[in-house]
């Protein structure tokens, strides 16, 4: 206690915003995993798509194998 009766306490607590991740939810290479990635795009590339988070291409070109 201070001395005028203020109690003062060193605990504190921090939090960040929630986790997200940017899948399309399509298969796009063909491995049977869903969670592909789009591509980034330049603005006013056809099939683009602009985000706060930045301008993606959802359907990219596939992986070669």
């Amino acid at each position: 206690m201070t001395r005028w009766g203020v109690r003062l306490s060193p605990f504190i607590t921090a939090r960040s915003g929630a986790p997200f991740n940017i899948t399309t939810g399509t298969d796009l290479n063909g491995d049977t995993i869903f969670n592909d990635r789009p591509a980034f795009a330049t603005p006013g590339q056809s099939g683009a798509i602009v985000t706060p988070w930045g301008t993606f291409n959802p359907i990219p070109l596939r992986a070669r194998r």
